[in-house]
């Protein structure tokens, strides 16, 4: 049993450790206060183009100065923020780590309207670090001429001259404070994402309307297919194939047995009932006994023939 809840506790912990993120290892060293300095100094040279300005970013800039001016665009056009009011606090900003050695800062933006997030993508810029280890040079090498023990030694005491107002933390320090007063920059930023702020209520509206949108269209579309197929039945007759509907064939007569007597030339001759002449009859059933008679010698009235007239027919 004991070796059972062991077993459930190290799985337990392993895949705890596999959901969880290590953030210990970072891209690089930075300063937040710099790093919000440079995402303002983003802001502020892409919030406000416009005109001919405005057209050579989006034709001819770099892609951190497409995607700026084309943010802020949208923004306006799109989702009628209003006109810049300001910066926001130093505590609203987030900064998160991206996929590539890079850091997320999202400052934001207010605005007549509403918000604006700004998230501006930094990489460390290496050309500084190099700058930053050629001016410790120089000052270890003065501190080596002048015979004093350290760079901090020499910077406590010869701050005013280097128009400092006090002496500086560290020599690093002052290295990158003098690089960064002569326009450079400890960071690149070379992405950068605008979206305007929606609250919950506002995001699940837009999301229905644009359901409603979607499906409306899906409808009209088929039944517009719909039409077009109960179309098809007017194709043939358009193209001149149209067959008139055969009328079913009446059964031909059957034929009737023909007689060696009949001629298929002769006319054809009419049939007269003259049984009901009953005197007719009389006359003609005497002459044919009398004929019968004639023939025979020995003459019975009773005859055995059993002839019985059944029909007369009129010879034309």
């Amino acid at each position: 049993m004991k070796k059972k809840i062991l077993l459930v506790l190290m799985l337990t912990i392993l895949f705890c450790m596999t959901g969880c993120k290590s953030d210990s290892k970072v891209a690089f060293e930075y300063d937040k206060d710099t790093m919000i300095d440079m995402a303002r100094d983003v802001v502020s040279s892409y919030n406000n183009v416009s005109g001919v300005k405005a057209e050579y970013y989006l034709s001819d800039g770099t892609d951190l100065e497409k995607a700026a001016v084309a943010g802020f665009k949208q923004a306006d056009t799109s989702d009628h923020v209003g006109k810049f009011v300001g910066f926001d606090s130093n505590e609203k900003t987030e900064f998160a780590w991206g996929n590539h050695n890079n850091v997320l800062c999202s400052i934001y933006l207010k605005y007549e309207k509403r918000d604006v997030k700004v998230t501006v993508s930094f990489v460390e810029n290496k050309q500084f670090r190099m700058d930053v280890e050629e001016v410790l040079g120089q000052i270890n090498d003065i501190v080596s001429m002048q015979g004093f023990e350290s760079a901090e030694q020499f910077l406590a005491q010869n701050y005013a001259a280097l128009g400092l107002s006090a002496p500086p933390e560290s020599a690093e320090a002052f290295a990158k404070d003098y690089l960064i007063s002569q326009g450079e920059k400890m960071y690149t930023a070379d992405e950068i994402e605008v979206s305007a702020v929606y609250s919950r209520k506002e995001l699940l509206l837009r999301a229905a309307k644009h359901t409603g949108i979607g499906m409306i269209t899906v409808f009209c579309v088929l039944i517009f297919i719909a039409f077009i197929i109960s179309l098809l039945k007017f194709v043939p007759a358009l193209l001149g194939q149209t067959k008139k509907p055969e009328k079913p064939k009446a059964a031909a007569p059957a034929p009737k047995a023909a007689t060696k007597t009949e001629n298929p030339k002769a006319p054809k001759i009419e049939e007269e009932n003259l049984v009901n002449d009953e005197e007719l009859v009389a006359v003609i059933t005497a002459a044919i006994y009398a004929y019968e008679s004639s023939n025979v010698k020995t003459y019975t009235t009773d005859s055995n023939d059993k002839l019985v007239v059944r029909s007369i027919r009129r010879v034309r």
